[in-house]
């Protein structure tokens, strides 16, 4: 069984947040930018090139907000979770597609509103979740380790 590590970024401007769209083999999803570390790369360099990769958004890291494990069936990843705000103009959103994505292609990347995020069919709705919750609430101080998940 391979075992990975991986960044993902929550970007916050202006009550909304940034999300792509994605097609999994299961189905259309939203999710928060993201993807695998490199080897020699540290984790928050890979959060901030997968974001720029899939959004063409330059980001600063704040600091880490979440780790999660996700088990499947011949993959495990650890995934942790970065409070990212926007170092480029954040109108400037876009994304190639990639016509050799095999596994997960990105249709599209959008600001989402704060109040329509939890109305989108999400790969990740426990880490949303915590995320809207965690805002309003103000963030805790540390990482969160979220609850495994598994596909």
């Amino acid at each position: 069984m391979a075992i990975t590590t991986q960044a993902r970024t929550v970007v916050l401007h202006n009550e909304e947040l940034l999300l792509l769209r994605c097609k999994y083999e299961d189905g259309v999803y939203w999710v928060l930018p993201g993807g695998r570390q490199d080897f020699g790369e540290t984790i928050e360099d890979c959060a901030r090139r997968e974001t720029l990769e899939e959004t063409n958004l330059p980001v600063t890291i704040e600091r880490p907000l979440y780790l999660q494990e996700v088990l499947k069936s011949k993959q495990q990843s650890l995934v942790l979770f970065f409070l990212a705000k926007p170092a480029g103009d954040p109108l400037k959103i876009t994304h190639e597609h990639d016509p050799d994505a095999t596994e997960t292609r990105i249709l599209g990347v959008e600001w989402v509103p704060l109040a329509r995020v939890t109305t989108l069919r999400q790969r990740q709705p426990d880490v949303i979740r915590q995320v809207l919750l965690d805002r309003e609430r103000g963030w805790a101080p540390g990482v969160r380790l979220l609850s495994t998940v598994r596909r």
